[in-house]
């Protein structure tokens, strides 16, 4: 129904808006009150340690739970509340970005440690590396074009293509060459 929003229910529980973050799991509307600090449905909650440092995932396709990204780990909290387990780093704390979650693999990366992970549905396609030049990053966002998913160093600029070895474009002079030569043919 294009143009209409329908109730989804409400999320109880929060009393400051202004320390939530929120985002969305299919049609699931879901909160990251760092208040409480709990990350909160409309299906019901889950208690959080250190919720002003936690990263929730961007919106994305429906699931049974949401990404969250840690200092020192990541989760996948359920939307129905409850216990979760953490997935530790085993590397230094850092400045966890966003998760993406794109064609069943969840995107996941920490300035100040360099650690980047995608951690898929089959563990075949999982990666954990750590990368030099993500490590002095202090603002990394995942951007995501239809299943395209790139590491924005939102400082410098500078752009990972993740599924591509984590490859830096930084000089965008070759891509523009190549996108010209493209639209001449």
């Amino acid at each position: 129904r294009a143009g209409r929003a329908d109730s989804v229910g409400n999320v109880e529980g929060i009393t400051d808006l202004t320390a939530a973050d929120l985002t969305a799991v299919g049609d699931q509307v879901v909160v990251l009150d760092k208040a409480a600090p709990a990350l909160r449905t409309t299906r019901g909650s889950a208690q959080l340690e250190r919720a002003e440092r936690v990263q929730v995932q961007q919106p994305g396709p429906a699931a049974d739970a949401v990404a969250v990204a840690l200092p020192d780990g990541y989760a996948f909290v359920p939307l129905a509340g409850g216990t979760f387990d953490t997935i530790p780093l085993g590397a230094t704390a850092g400045t966890p970005a966003p998760p993406a979650v794109v064609a069943g693999c969840t995107y996941l990366a920490w300035g100040g440690s360099g650690v980047y992970v995608r951690d898929c549905e089959g563990d075949a396609d999982d990666v954990r590396q750590e990368v030099d030049r993500i490590r002095s990053a202090s603002a990394l966002s995942f951007r995501v074009n239809r299943d395209v998913v790139v590491l924005n160093d939102m400082v410098n600029g500078t752009v990972f293509l993740v599924n591509d070895d984590m490859r830096a474009i930084d000089d965008w002079k070759p891509v523009d060459t190549q996108v010209t030569e493209q639209e001449d043919h």
